[in-house]
């Protein structure tokens, strides 16, 4: 079995060689995506305002550099980019390509557990794990709720996608972002944890990827400000940028890192205190996007009952 890993490298050159030392061993190619400008699809905008501030000689120069292939463009979007990744995977050769975004890393073992989960389980076209979500920086983690109430909780949470199988599915392909077109129920969970530096940046930093990134037209109103640069343990909550409270919290994290992760740097982040008056705003705002959960969760119980007939009133089949 041959494995490729896809690293996405938009404004990462913090974390890019980090994230190869971290793969290198697991992989037998390293397909780094380059493109010099963000997507438009999600921001029309944002190629007036941004640009991808990467050097990408740094990737050339890597210690495993007989690894990488560096596959260079412009797109639309974010499944265009990562499907010329596929293409040219299995032009390689390839037959799983790993997705492991810059941000992304994992202990040895972990890494190890997820391929070995899939030299086990071959034939499924695609793989899945849990991750942990890093807030601010990498000594506080993402509570996220797991029940409609937030009654249950976890730092644990299921991400996009690990791995898909390029052999034995022809047709594999990524349709959403980092979802490919195959059924969730069709996917195989891995047991390997994801250390996922998601929402670690400086305040710049920050700034540019919510006007960049595949969720860019989905940001809460007031998000930067009131739960980003308004963070405070103690009491800010529902911190989700696009559904707020599906993200109840942040708190310490008392857990192992990864080696690639021991001397992550303090990053630039401003703290704003709130005035009485905003904080009475955030209240406002946080009730608004409970509000809007629910309708979503709702919304998504419902599609589901009428899609295996079991809601009352759904149509005789």
């Amino acid at each position: 079995m041959k494995f490729g890993v896809l690293i996405l490298y938009f404004n990462a050159q913090r974390t890019i060689l980090r994230c190869i030392e971290n793969c290198a061993p697991f992989v037998d190619l390293i397909y780094v995506s380059y493109s010099p400008v963000p997507w438009t699809k999600y921001n029309s905008k944002a190629r007036s305002y941004y640009k991808n501030t990467s050097d990408l000689e740094i990737v050339i120069n890597s210690v495993h550099r007989d690894k990488i292939r560096i596959i260079q463009g412009a797109w639309d979007n974010e499944e265009e980019q990562r499907n010329a990744v596929v293409n040219q995977a299995r032009l390689d050769g390839m037959n799983y390509l790993i997705i492991q975004d810059p941000d992304e890393f994992y202990l040895p073992e972990e890494y190890s557990k997820n391929i070995e989960g899939i030299i086990k389980n071959p034939h499924a076209p695609f793989y899945y794990n849990l991750w942990i979500n890093f807030w601010k920086n990498i000594h506080t983690v993402i509570v996220e709720r797991t029940d409609m109430f937030g009654l249950k909780n976890s730092i644990f949470s299921m991400s996009a996608n690990f791995a898909i199988n390029l052999s034995d599915f022809l047709d594999t392909k990524f349709v959403d972002r980092r979802t490919c077109n195959y059924d969730f129920k069709s996917g195989v969970a891995l047991s390997g944890i994801c250390y996922h530096l998601s929402y670690v940046y400086s305040d710049d930093e920050l700034k540019g990827k919510i006007m960049t990134w595949g969720h860019s037209h989905q940001v809460s109103e007031n998000w930067f400000f009131y739960k980003w640069l308004a963070w405070d343990q103690a009491r800010t909550k529902y911190i989700n940028p696009t559904i707020g409270p599906i993200w109840l919290r942040a708190i310490p994290f008392k857990g192992t890192l990864p080696v690639e992760l021991m001397d992550f740097p303090v990053l630039s982040q401003a703290k704003v205190k709130l005035t009485m008056f905003q904080k009475l705003n955030e209240f406002r705002l946080d009730l608004r996007q409970l509000l809007k959960y629910y309708v979503y969760k709702f919304k998504g119980k419902v599609a589901f009952a009428l899609k295996i007939g079991q809601f009352k009133g759904a149509p005789d089949k």
